[in-house]
């Protein structure tokens, strides 16, 4: 199921996205939070122009949106984190 949801949800942001130039959505890609810790969400929404131009190798900063889809096997401290 989870592999299902993701494509679908990340179709319809990078869509509007394009469409509307509001931004633009990644999918599962490294994203370095200021606390220095990297992670990788389903989804993450960064608002703006020109975000490839901002963002040449890493994603630097929290996105304005992050999505993790859930599954029954994620582990409870996981999902809390």
């Amino acid at each position: 199921l989870h592999g299902r949801i993701v494509p679908r949800l990340c179709g319809l942001f990078f869509n509007y996205s394009e469409e509307h130039a509001v931004g633009e959505a990644f999918s599962e890609s490294g994203v370095v939070l200021p606390s220095g810790d990297v992670v990788g969400p389903d989804l993450a929404f960064f608002a703006g122009r020109n975000t490839a131009d901002r963002f040449p190798k890493w994603l630097e900063t929290a996105p304005l949106l992050a999505v993790e889809v859930l599954s029954p096997n994620d582990l409870h401290r996981d999902v809390e984190e």
